[in-house]
């Protein structure tokens, strides 16, 4: 449902791998910005999945979809389509 988010934390991932081989505190300055990151956007897509959930409470299908859709992670296993008649 956040593929843009799951994109943020890796890029900072690499951008913390870049900095892991200098000084402790080099690392620290590295690495500590992708942990604020990671757990920032986890917060912001439970708060995003919060108001949607509110919003398109409505529509029909949207609950199923929210349930077999991963919130960070894509997910590349075939779901079935629905049938259409």
């Amino acid at each position: 449902r956040h593929p843009n988010y799951f994109g943020e934390i890796l890029f900072h991932c690499g951008i913390s791998c870049m900095g892991a081989s200098g000084s402790p505190i080099q690392v620290f300055a590295c690495i500590f910005p992708t942990f604020f990151m990671a757990f920032t956007l986890q917060n912001a897509a439970r708060r995003s999945d919060r108001e949607a959930d509110h919003k398109y409470k409505s529509i029909e299908g949207y609950a199923d979809w929210a349930r077999r859709t991963p919130v960070l992670l894509p997910s590349f296993s075939q779901t079935p389509a629905s049938s259409a008649g």
